[in-house]
């Protein structure tokens, strides 16, 4: 299910990144950046206390570390979308 979801994400991300066009204008970035934030790394930051997120298998205070940074990712991306 993890899988099916993560290509399904990049999926969008990519036809996201295709119909806006980044760099064609200012506001050309405004969807290609909410759609990566909440969708690309959104996810990830809730599957890290998964069994299937990249960190799965680490100790739970390095996830918690992972998901704090990739919610910063979010939150900057967010901010700049």
């Amino acid at each position: 299910m993890s899988l099916l979801l993560r290509v399904g994400g990049f999926s969008f991300i990519m036809f996201i990144a295709y119909a806006a066009r980044p760099g064609s204008s200012l506001f050309s970035f405004h969807p290609l950046l909410m759609t990566l934030s909440f969708t690309g790394l959104m996810t990830e930051g809730l599957f890290m206390f998964s069994k299937s997120g990249l960190a799965g298998n680490h100790l739970h205070s390095t996830r918690v570390t992972a998901h704090w940074l990739i919610l910063l990712c979010v939150a900057a991306a967010h901010g700049f979308g």
